[in-house]
């Protein structure tokens, strides 16, 4: 279902319980009316008024209520909207052609390396690591760097890499890369998706 259609329905939603919630506040007030005016003359002022303030108290109650629920709806279906834009770019990621993840993981190595780092790959792209190594060096010594090299250590990372300099460790796999790509952007990919912050 388009995002636009969710969100007029969610909008339709709510403007109609908040005229439900108008009309019932209506009868309650007329039913407390009816009943004041019942007990008698001497007190039917008094109970006019406390009745016409609980009614309003109610509607205001009701209402509020009810935009609250349809604003927590609107939330949701956006955040729904947003973790599937994010697990779509997830599942591109995961589904390059070989030519396409050698390059871009050549340009984040040649992004991120020193010389001399080592890159740590999952067994799953040994077969790519030459490839992807050499691409990289080939980035780097252009730029007047000495290159990488590929680390003996294979571990199971999925996509991506992760480069050792020393004792230190930088994670470069597509699901951490994602994952920090969420926590900056999330308000951005909002912004484009529903033009708003969230």
């Amino acid at each position: 279902m388009p995002l636009q259609a969710i969100s007029s329905r969610i909008i339709d939603e709510a403007q109609e319980e908040a005229r439900r919630i108008t009309e019932n506040a209506r009868k309650e007030a007329a039913a407390i009316v009816a009943r004041a005016k019942a007990e008698g003359a001497a007190g039917v002022d008094a109970g006019v008024e406390q009745a016409v303030d609980a009614a309003a108290r109610i509607r205001l109650q009701r209402t509020a209520t009810a935009r609250l629920a349809a604003r927590d709806a609107a939330i949701e279906a956006k955040q729904t909207l947003i973790d599937k834009a994010f697990a779509q770019a997830s599942e591109r990621l995961a589904t390059l052609d070989r030519a396409d993840y050698v390059d871009i993981l050549a340009g984040l190595i040649a992004a991120a390396a020193r010389s001399g780092d080592e890159v740590i790959m999952d067994p799953g792209d040994a077969g790519l690591g030459k490839e992807i190594i050499d691409s990289a060096n080939s980035v780097l010594k252009k730029a007047g760097s000495a290159g990488v090299t590929a680390a003996s250590e294979k571990r199971q990372i999925g996509k991506g890499f992760i480069l050792r300099r020393g004792a230190v460790e930088e994670n470069h796999t597509f699901d951490r890369l994602l994952a920090a790509a969420r926590e900056e952007d999330e308000a951005r990919v909002a912004k484009t998706l529903f033009g708003d912050s969230k």
